[in-house]
């Protein structure tokens, strides 16, 4: 059987040449499924935190994707903290934890560990062990337990700190001017160093290829304060299946205070 060639207007009637469109995955989930919890003291020092089950999505074919939960918490042991020589402060008693980071974002926060620190020496604290797909580690440090602060490089180590990289404390000592943890961080994905009274617009997607959740927009203090069509397009680029039917939004009110709400989800339900 002979089967004509396509004739030229055949071809220009086609829309495909035109379409740089990428093929986007059906893959129907169910709302609210995420929750994203807020708090913190005050300006570029609050915090969104978000928390989600795992869950398994289907694809047109019916193959399906394990969405995990946030990481599991890195472990921290007392013998991971340390001290050296540096510094003028007096002898203190410093706790501390550590996280993973990806897109500027914290993840897998430890548990807590404490060291009494020397007189005229400075805190350190050993790199995890690299998980991969991550782009580095970071450290929360305070004088008192569970109020630890994130040393997001103000005056200090590089944000996040590669691995393999030790902490250590700058001779100037740990900051207290970015976001201070809570409990809301455990389990979670955080966005920290924001501002008071803000309503912040999230983008969230399954990356694929990493096998977990991200969050646009990327970096740590950034947040979209309307919606962004840039980060919007972050969620819907090629491996990845947007989370959400549209942007998300956490509405963080003021310094010293807290709250949580469901967001997110809702596609082609």
């Amino acid at each position: 059987m002979l089967i004509a060639e396509p004739t030229l207007e055949d071809v220009l009637a086609l829309s495909t040449p035109y379409n740089n469109q990428a093929s986007l995955l059906p893959v129907p989930f169910a709302a609210a499924l995420f929750t994203g919890a807020w708090g913190g003291i005050g300006a570029g020092q609050m915090f969104v935190a978000f928390s989600w089950s795992s869950q398994t999505l289907v694809r047109p074919d019916t193959s399906t994707l394990s969405l995990p939960a946030p990481p599991a918490a890195l472990s921290l042991a007392a013998g991971d903290l340390g001290q050296q020589a540096g510094g003028t402060r007096g002898a203190t008693t410093l706790w501390a934890r550590r996280g993973l980071v990806k897109d500027g974002h914290i993840c897998a926060l430890s548990g807590e560990q404490m060291l009494a620190v020397s007189a005229n020496n400075v805190l350190t604290v050993a790199a995890p062990t690299n998980p991969g797909g991550y782009d580095g580690w970071c450290v929360l440090v305070g004088t008192a337990s569970n109020a630890e602060f994130l040393q997001d490089g103000t005056g200090g180590p590089a944000f996040p700190i590669p691995f393999g990289t030790n902490y250590l404390e700058p001779n100037a000592h740990f900051s207290t001017a970015p976001s201070q943890y809570t409990s809301a961080w455990l389990g979670a994905v955080v966005y920290a160093d924001l501002n008071a009274s803000t309503t912040y617009y999230f983008y969230p997607f399954f990356d694929i290829a990493l096998g977990f959740a991200r969050f646009a927009p990327f970096n740590i203090g950034v947040g979209d304060t309307a919606p962004s069509m840039v980060d919007a397009g972050k969620a819907w680029q090629d491996g990845r299946i947007a989370l959400s039917g549209n942007s998300m939004t956490v509405g963080v009110g003021a310094g010293g205070g807290s709250g949580s709400t469901p967001t997110g989800g809702s596609r082609l339900t």
